[in-house]
Protein backbone atom coordinates (compact mmCIF):
# COMPACT_ATOMS: atom_id res chain seq x y z
CA UNK A 1 0.00 0.00 0.00
CA UNK A 2 1.12 3.25 -0.23
CA UNK A 3 1.37 6.09 2.46
CA UNK A 4 -1.94 7.69 1.85
CA UNK A 5 -4.06 3.93 1.52
CA UNK A 6 -1.99 3.36 4.46
CA UNK A 7 -3.47 6.38 6.27
CA UNK A 8 -7.14 5.77 5.58
CA UNK A 9 -6.54 1.92 6.08
CA UNK A 10 -6.24 3.12 9.72
CA UNK A 11 -9.11 5.15 9.59
CA UNK A 12 -10.96 2.69 8.56
CA UNK A 13 -9.68 0.01 10.43
CA UNK A 14 -10.89 2.23 13.74
CA UNK A 15 -14.02 3.00 12.29
CA UNK A 16 -13.04 6.89 12.38
CA UNK A 17 -14.95 9.54 9.08
CA UNK A 18 -12.28 11.92 7.96
CA UNK A 19 -14.51 14.36 9.50
CA UNK A 20 -13.62 12.89 12.95
CA UNK A 21 -9.92 12.07 11.96
CA UNK A 22 -9.76 16.38 10.95
CA UNK A 23 -10.69 17.43 14.49
CA UNK A 24 -8.28 15.20 16.22
CA UNK A 25 -5.48 15.42 13.97
CA UNK A 26 -5.75 19.56 14.26
CA UNK A 27 -5.98 19.47 10.50
CA UNK A 28 -8.92 19.95 7.95
CA UNK A 29 -11.19 17.77 5.67
CA UNK A 30 -10.19 19.63 2.49
CA UNK A 31 -6.54 18.27 4.17
CA UNK A 32 -7.09 14.54 4.45
CA UNK A 33 -9.29 14.83 1.02
CA UNK A 34 -6.23 15.47 -1.14
CA UNK A 35 -4.02 12.96 0.67
CA UNK A 36 -6.90 10.49 0.11
CA UNK A 37 -5.90 11.26 -3.68
CA UNK A 38 -2.27 10.76 -3.78
CA UNK A 39 -0.90 14.09 -1.99
CA UNK A 40 1.97 13.81 0.56
CA UNK A 41 1.33 14.12 3.65
CA UNK A 42 3.03 16.49 5.85
CA UNK A 43 5.72 15.48 8.80
CA UNK A 44 3.59 17.24 11.34
CA UNK A 45 0.28 15.19 9.97
CA UNK A 46 1.97 11.86 10.52
CA UNK A 47 3.18 12.43 13.82
CA UNK A 48 0.09 13.13 15.21
CA UNK A 49 -1.38 10.15 13.16
CA UNK A 50 1.41 7.86 15.04
CA UNK A 51 0.65 9.50 18.78
CA UNK A 52 -2.96 9.86 18.71
CA UNK A 53 -3.78 6.57 16.95
CA UNK A 54 -0.66 4.74 18.44
CA UNK A 55 0.22 3.58 14.81
CA UNK A 56 3.40 1.55 14.35
CA UNK A 57 5.93 4.33 12.25
CA UNK A 58 7.78 2.08 10.87
CA UNK A 59 4.56 -0.21 9.58
CA UNK A 60 3.44 3.47 7.89
CA UNK A 61 6.28 4.33 6.11
CA UNK A 62 8.00 0.71 5.13
CA UNK A 63 4.86 -1.29 5.31
CA UNK A 64 6.72 -3.82 7.60
CA UNK A 65 5.25 -4.56 11.24
CA UNK A 66 1.76 -4.57 12.74
CA UNK A 67 -0.21 -1.53 12.26
CA UNK A 68 -0.25 -0.28 15.86
CA UNK A 69 2.28 -0.56 18.52
CA UNK A 70 2.84 -3.28 21.12
CA UNK A 71 0.63 -1.22 23.33
CA UNK A 72 -2.32 -2.90 21.46
CA UNK A 73 -5.51 -1.26 19.86
CA UNK A 74 -7.34 -1.69 23.20
CA UNK A 75 -5.01 1.54 23.91
CA UNK A 76 -6.25 2.93 20.70
CA UNK A 77 -9.79 2.89 21.67
CA UNK A 78 -8.83 4.01 24.91
CA UNK A 79 -7.20 7.14 24.10
CA UNK A 80 -10.15 8.08 21.59
CA UNK A 81 -12.92 7.52 24.31
CA UNK A 82 -10.70 9.69 26.65
CA UNK A 83 -10.50 12.57 23.65
CA UNK A 84 -14.39 11.98 22.94
CA UNK A 85 -15.49 12.00 26.47
CA UNK A 86 -13.49 15.08 27.31
CA UNK A 87 -15.43 17.65 29.33
CA UNK A 88 -14.51 21.21 28.97
CA UNK A 89 -11.12 22.10 29.26
CA UNK A 90 -9.74 18.87 30.85
CA UNK A 91 -8.87 16.90 27.70
CA UNK A 92 -4.81 17.85 28.22
CA UNK A 93 -5.25 16.97 31.60
CA UNK A 94 -6.72 13.32 30.78
CA UNK A 95 -4.88 12.58 27.58
CA UNK A 96 -1.23 13.57 26.81
CA UNK A 97 -0.21 13.73 22.63
CA UNK A 98 3.04 14.53 23.26
CA UNK A 99 6.29 11.98 24.21
CA UNK A 100 8.21 15.05 24.90
CA UNK A 101 9.68 14.69 28.37
CA UNK A 102 10.48 18.32 28.27
CA UNK A 103 7.90 20.53 29.96
CA UNK A 104 9.33 23.39 28.25
CA UNK A 105 7.10 22.25 25.07
CA UNK A 106 3.70 22.01 27.49
CA UNK A 107 1.31 25.01 28.42
CA UNK A 108 0.27 25.97 32.07
CA UNK A 109 -2.50 23.55 32.97
CA UNK A 110 -4.13 25.98 35.19
CA UNK A 111 -7.39 25.31 33.44
CA UNK A 112 -10.59 24.94 34.12
CA UNK A 113 -14.25 22.26 33.42
CA UNK A 114 -17.14 23.85 31.70
CA UNK A 115 -20.61 21.89 30.83
CA UNK A 116 -20.04 18.71 29.08
CA UNK A 117 -20.45 18.84 25.49
CA UNK A 118 -22.94 16.46 23.92
CA UNK A 119 -23.43 15.49 19.97
CA UNK A 120 -25.54 18.57 19.24
CA UNK A 121 -22.11 20.74 19.35
CA UNK A 122 -19.09 22.25 21.41
CA UNK A 123 -20.22 24.84 24.13
CA UNK A 124 -18.36 27.76 23.29
CA UNK A 125 -18.04 30.30 25.81
CA UNK A 126 -19.10 34.35 25.54
CA UNK A 127 -15.92 36.43 26.49
CA UNK A 128 -16.23 40.08 25.86
CA UNK A 129 -13.64 42.86 26.51
CA UNK A 130 -15.15 43.32 29.66
CA UNK A 131 -14.65 39.98 30.97
CA UNK A 132 -11.40 39.60 29.24
CA UNK A 133 -10.06 42.39 31.60
CA UNK A 134 -10.52 39.69 33.99
CA UNK A 135 -10.00 36.73 32.69
CA UNK A 136 -6.24 36.16 34.23
CA UNK A 137 -7.14 36.77 37.54
CA UNK A 138 -9.68 34.49 37.47
CA UNK A 139 -8.47 31.38 35.23
CA UNK A 140 -9.00 28.57 38.10
CA UNK A 141 -12.63 30.32 39.32
CA UNK A 142 -14.91 28.47 38.20
CA UNK A 143 -17.77 30.77 39.08
CA UNK A 144 -15.95 33.15 36.47
CA UNK A 145 -16.73 30.29 34.05
CA UNK A 146 -19.79 29.51 34.75
CA UNK A 147 -21.39 33.09 34.35
CA UNK A 148 -19.76 33.63 31.11
CA UNK A 149 -22.52 33.21 28.35
CA UNK A 150 -22.29 30.15 26.66
CA UNK A 151 -24.13 28.67 23.07
CA UNK A 152 -23.69 25.29 21.19
CA UNK A 153 -21.87 25.64 18.00
CA UNK A 154 -23.23 22.44 15.61
CA UNK A 155 -20.53 20.87 14.00
CA UNK A 156 -17.49 21.34 16.24
CA UNK A 157 -17.84 18.32 18.94
CA UNK A 158 -13.82 17.94 19.58
CA UNK A 159 -11.58 20.91 21.59
CA UNK A 160 -12.44 23.95 23.83
CA UNK A 161 -13.78 26.95 22.36
CA UNK A 162 -14.43 30.75 23.02
CA UNK A 163 -15.83 33.46 21.36
CA UNK A 164 -13.29 36.72 22.51
CA UNK A 165 -14.18 40.16 21.48
CA UNK A 166 -10.94 42.01 20.39
CA UNK A 167 -9.92 45.57 21.38
CA UNK A 168 -7.12 47.57 19.16
CA UNK A 169 -5.70 47.82 15.88
CA UNK A 170 -2.25 45.97 15.62
CA UNK A 171 -3.90 43.11 13.78
CA UNK A 172 -5.58 45.76 10.67
CA UNK A 173 -6.00 45.25 8.42
CA UNK A 174 -6.30 41.07 8.79
CA UNK A 175 -8.38 42.06 12.37
CA UNK A 176 -10.38 44.96 13.34
CA UNK A 177 -11.06 46.46 16.75
CA UNK A 178 -14.70 45.27 18.21
CA UNK A 179 -14.11 42.08 15.95
CA UNK A 180 -15.41 38.27 17.12
CA UNK A 181 -12.88 35.46 17.24
CA UNK A 182 -13.38 31.96 17.60
CA UNK A 183 -11.04 30.10 19.01
CA UNK A 184 -10.21 26.78 19.84
CA UNK A 185 -7.88 26.14 22.76
CA UNK A 186 -4.41 24.22 22.62
CA UNK A 187 -2.17 22.67 25.25
CA UNK A 188 0.82 22.05 23.78
CA UNK A 189 3.63 24.33 22.21
CA UNK A 190 4.86 21.84 19.55
CA UNK A 191 0.92 22.11 18.00
CA UNK A 192 1.41 26.22 16.99
CA UNK A 193 1.68 26.40 13.56
CA UNK A 194 4.11 29.33 12.14
CA UNK A 195 2.76 32.87 11.37
CA UNK A 196 -0.92 31.56 12.31
CA UNK A 197 -2.78 34.19 14.22
CA UNK A 198 -3.52 32.69 18.09
CA UNK A 199 -4.87 34.90 21.43
CA UNK A 200 -2.06 34.42 23.91
CA UNK A 201 -3.12 34.75 27.87
CA UNK A 202 -1.02 36.95 29.98
CA UNK A 203 -0.53 37.99 33.29
CA UNK A 204 -1.90 41.02 32.39
CA UNK A 205 -4.31 40.24 29.77
CA UNK A 206 -4.47 38.67 26.36
CA UNK A 207 -2.97 39.44 23.29
CA UNK A 208 -4.09 38.75 19.36
CA UNK A 209 -0.82 38.45 17.38
CA UNK A 210 0.84 36.01 14.85
CA UNK A 211 3.15 33.48 16.45
CA UNK A 212 6.01 32.24 15.50
CA UNK A 213 7.32 29.63 17.44
CA UNK A 214 10.90 30.28 18.82
CA UNK A 215 10.51 27.86 22.24
CA UNK A 216 13.41 25.72 20.99
CA UNK A 217 15.50 28.09 20.10
CA UNK A 218 15.15 30.62 23.14
CA UNK A 219 12.21 29.81 25.22
CA UNK A 220 9.52 32.26 24.05
CA UNK A 221 7.55 33.07 21.02
CA UNK A 222 7.68 35.91 19.07
CA UNK A 223 4.36 38.02 18.62
CA UNK A 224 4.05 39.73 15.12
CA UNK A 225 1.41 42.27 14.32
CA UNK A 226 -0.42 42.86 11.06
CA UNK A 227 -0.33 46.53 11.50
CA UNK A 228 3.32 47.39 9.99
CA UNK A 229 3.28 50.16 12.57
CA UNK A 230 3.51 47.92 15.72
CA UNK A 231 6.94 45.90 16.39
CA UNK A 232 7.07 42.06 16.76
CA UNK A 233 8.72 41.47 19.94
CA UNK A 234 8.74 38.11 22.60
CA UNK A 235 7.47 36.67 25.71
CA UNK A 236 8.67 34.24 27.85
CA UNK A 237 6.50 30.87 27.88
CA UNK A 238 7.26 31.05 31.76
CA UNK A 239 4.75 34.11 31.19
CA UNK A 240 1.95 32.16 29.24
CA UNK A 241 -1.43 31.31 30.67
CA UNK A 242 -3.15 29.91 27.86
CA UNK A 243 -2.92 30.08 23.79
CA UNK A 244 -5.87 30.14 21.80
CA UNK A 245 -5.56 29.29 17.85
CA UNK A 246 -8.12 31.67 15.65
CA UNK A 247 -10.62 29.74 14.11
CA UNK A 248 -12.82 32.32 12.36
CA UNK A 249 -13.98 35.95 13.04
CA UNK A 250 -17.14 37.57 12.92
CA UNK A 251 -16.45 41.11 11.81
CA UNK A 252 -18.83 44.21 11.49
CA UNK A 253 -16.49 45.92 9.17
CA UNK A 254 -17.18 44.88 5.39
CA UNK A 255 -14.66 46.80 3.25
CA UNK A 256 -15.10 47.43 -0.33
CA UNK A 257 -11.71 46.12 -2.02
CA UNK A 258 -12.52 48.06 -5.09
CA UNK A 259 -13.22 51.13 -3.19
CA UNK A 260 -9.95 50.71 -1.15
CA UNK A 261 -7.66 50.05 -4.98
CA UNK A 262 -9.03 53.77 -5.50
CA UNK A 263 -8.56 55.49 -2.74
CA UNK A 264 -4.39 54.27 -3.18
CA UNK A 265 -4.70 54.86 -6.18
CA UNK A 266 -6.19 58.43 -6.03
CA UNK A 267 -3.58 58.79 -2.54
CA UNK A 268 -0.30 57.43 -5.32
CA UNK A 269 -1.55 60.16 -7.39
CA UNK A 270 -1.57 62.78 -5.09
CA UNK A 271 2.13 61.80 -4.07
CA UNK A 272 3.31 62.13 -7.66
CA UNK A 273 1.86 65.39 -8.57
CA UNK A 274 3.74 66.61 -5.33
CA UNK A 275 6.66 64.99 -6.60
CA UNK A 276 6.64 66.33 -9.83
CA UNK A 277 5.70 69.80 -8.75
CA UNK A 278 8.86 69.45 -6.32
CA UNK A 279 10.79 68.89 -8.93
CA UNK A 280 9.89 71.60 -11.05
CA UNK A 281 10.01 73.53 -8.52
CA UNK A 282 13.83 72.70 -8.20
CA UNK A 283 14.94 72.77 -11.87
CA UNK A 284 13.04 76.22 -11.71
CA UNK A 285 15.33 76.94 -8.49
CA UNK A 286 18.44 75.56 -10.93
CA UNK A 287 17.57 77.63 -13.48
CA UNK A 288 17.49 80.98 -11.70
CA UNK A 289 20.90 80.44 -9.94
CA UNK A 290 22.78 79.19 -13.63
CA UNK A 291 20.94 82.31 -14.90
CA UNK A 292 21.95 84.39 -12.14
CA UNK A 293 25.60 83.28 -12.24
CA UNK A 294 25.35 83.57 -16.33
CA UNK A 295 24.24 87.54 -15.80
CA UNK A 296 27.07 88.08 -13.21
CA UNK A 297 29.85 86.80 -15.97
CA UNK A 298 28.35 88.66 -19.06
CA UNK A 299 28.73 91.92 -16.53
CA UNK A 300 32.39 91.27 -15.11
CA UNK A 301 32.89 90.76 -19.07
Amino acid sequence: MELHEKIFAVLDHLNITAYRAAKELGTSDAVLSKIKKGQTPSAKLLESIVQVYNVNPMWLMTGKGEMFLSTALQQVQKNIEKINSSQGYRKAQELSITNDPNPVGELDQRIITIDQKDESGANVMVIDTKAAAGWPGNINNNSFYNELPQFKLPLFRLGDYALIQIRGDSMEPTIYNGDWLLTSQIHNFDDIREGYVYAVLLSDGFVVKRVLNRVQKRGALALRSDNETYSTYDVKVTEILQIWKVEMKWSAVLKNPKDDIREELKMLRTDMDMLINHVIMRQADSQSLLDAKTLKSKTKK
